[in-house]
């Protein structure tokens, strides 16, 4: 039949959906007296063979459904489209220049930068008196590397950041020496903490040190394994 521009797509046809099976153990825990039954136990374990199974199967499944999908790649385009704009988060003062986040619109991570001016170069953004101070999109091929807590010290020199990988909650802490004026050196320091997890960061006031929670160090066999 003829379509009419603006006419609903017909809704296409349900397919049948084979789900991989999931395998009910009689895995059981006693809590305050209570047996409590946890059939799918074996599932907590990401690294065993039945798991990684499973997990393949499932996004097998996901990956026929999606490759079915008529309006998948229309959808992703649009989303792109509506995406694709500049932003930039409230500046904050330290030393001499103005630091604040910047996206230019389809990055993963959004890139800290310094500016002398505090109006950041004005409405279009002046990128010649810009500084990039931490781009964290240049720490990963796949740009999965993300940057938080982040502090900088009352003197405005020392930048303590943390590390994630792949959206872990485990972070790296790790500290910058930034020069006082805007375009001056940028220099990392050999300052590193691991194991760091839900944890602020809390500088001296003299900046000769900074405070903050972390893990004791896992065994060496299990820090691979370590849960994310």
């Amino acid at each position: 039949h003829q379509s009419r521009p603006g006419a609903a797509v017909p809704p296409a046809t349900p397919m049948a959906l084979a789900y991989p099976a999931a395998r009910r153990s009689e895995h059981c825990d006693v809590l305050h007296g209570k047996t409590v039954a946890d059939p799918y136990r074996w599932l907590e374990d990401p690294d065993s063979d039945e798991t990684t199974a499973w997990v393949e199967a499932q996004c097998a499944l996901t990956d026929a459904v999606l490759a079915k999908t008529r309006d998948r790649g229309r959808i992703r385009d649009r989303l792109a489209e509506v995406k694709d704009y500049p932003t930039y988060s409230v500046p904050s003062k330290h030393s001499s220049g103005y630091y604040y986040w910047h996206n230019s619109g389809l990055q993963n991570q959004d890139v800290l930068y310094r500016h002398a001016d505090a109006a950041l170069g004005g409405a279009a953004g002046d990128e010649a008196g810009r500084q990039v101070v931490l781009d964290p999109n240049a720490l990963s091929d796949d740009g999965t590397v993300a940057v938080g807590p982040l502090k900088m010290s009352e003197c405005g020199t020392l930048l303590a950041y943390g590390l994630s990988e792949a959206g872990s909650d485990w972070k790296t802490l790790k500290v910058l020496r930034v020069s006082a004026d805007v375009g001056g050196a940028i220099e990392p320091l050999d300052d590193v903490c691991k194991w760091v997890k839900f944890s602020s960061i809390a500088w001296r006031h003299d900046g000769s040190g900074f405070y903050y929670a972390r893990y004791p160090a896992p065994a060496a066999a299990a820090a691979a394994a370590a849960p994310d």
